[in-house]
């Protein structure tokens, strides 16, 4: 069956979005059949692991082979994406084991994650048949970056703070300045090109007008800060450059819905287990507070 195949190198086993209370943590432990990558989004804590001790903070993902044991504390509220999976291939194994344990990402990277983690929520919402394997593969193409981005940083190559993704710096410039308001006129002066020749290469690379290009990039934002942090919408609507009321008909217009109700329907898979291989039996360890018991709401805050 279609919902069987599933890349031959890395399978993801299981994903979720943990939101941690202040001063929880998880006591020291390992895993003997999968690895795992916990990705900091908000927040700070630290991390043992194996006699060492790094700072948790946004920025920074962690990664756990087989056998690696490691306990987290939060000294403050925060998130985290987690993801646990199998490496088949023996050479990228080989490969991947040459990465530290903690590991800087870039925004792409962070963006591929994050979109790993919204494909298996969709999953799990409305099983499509392929999407496991788009998902394995999109997860392994940003393993692979982040070991790209780590040995470039390693040998000192300054390319490596520089997003990765087919060269078009019209498009660079509105990612930059999203938040700002940019016209056709004001892009066509600021790289000295005709209005209308602006708008031929933007179809070109790809494949909108500089507005929906820009309008994407927006939605794109907004969706992020609707899934991953706190802010109030009228305050996303801002930051995303648009005036509240605009931002409201468009985004239900695009998603089908308020944003204040695909906030709740993404926040409703805040703990939630996403498995993503039917064998595959997460095992919470619940997390405990070093003053005393969570409150009955931070029960569900529970970390492998």
């Amino acid at each position: 069956m279609s919902s069987d195949i599933r890349d031959e190198q890395i399978k993801l086993l299981w994903t979720a979005r943990v939101d941690y209370a202040a001063h929880s943590e998880v006591e020291s432990h390992a895993h003997n059949d999968f690895c795992q990558l916990i990705v900091v989004l908000e927040g700070e804590g630290h991390l043992q692991t194996d006699g060492a001790r790094y700072v948790m903070k946004p920025g920074d993902c962690y990664l756990f082979y087989e056998g690696a044991r490691h306990g987290l504390v939060f000294e403050q509220k925060s998130i985290t994406l987690d993801y646990k999976f199998v490496v088949f291939c023996e050479p990228l194994k080989r490969l991947l084991s040459g990465l530290p344990c903690r590991l800087g990402y870039n925004a792409d990277q962070l963006a591929a994650l994050k979109r790993c983690f919204r494909l298996s929520h969709q999953h799990k919402r409305s099983p499509e048949g392929l999407l496991p394997l788009q998902i394995d593969a999109l997860f392994k193409t940003t393993l692979l970056d982040l070991q790209w981005r780590q040995k470039k940083q390693t040998s000192g190559d300054s390319a490596v703070f520089t997003d990765r993704h087919e060269p078009f710096e019209m498009a660079d410039y509105l990612r930059e300045h999203y938040s700002e308001a940019v016209s056709l006129i004001q892009l066509a002066e600021t790289f000295r090109f005709h209005p209308h020749y602006v708008i031929d290469l933007f179809r070109k690379h790809t494949g909108a007008t500089p507005n929906q290009y820009l309008q994407q990039v927006r939605l794109e934002k907004a969706r992020e800060l609707l899934e991953f942090t706190k802010l109030p919408v009228t305050e996303i609507a801002g930051k995303v450059g648009w005036s509240l009321p605009y931002f409201s008909r468009l985004f239900h217009a695009k998603e089908g819905m308020s944003a204040l109700a695909y906030r709740e329907n993404v926040c409703s898979a805040v703990g939630e287990d996403l498995t993503l291989d039917r064998h595959f039996e997460n095992k919470w360890r619940i997390v405990s507070s070093r003053h005393g018991s969570l409150p009955a709401s931070d029960e569900k805050r529970r970390m492998l």
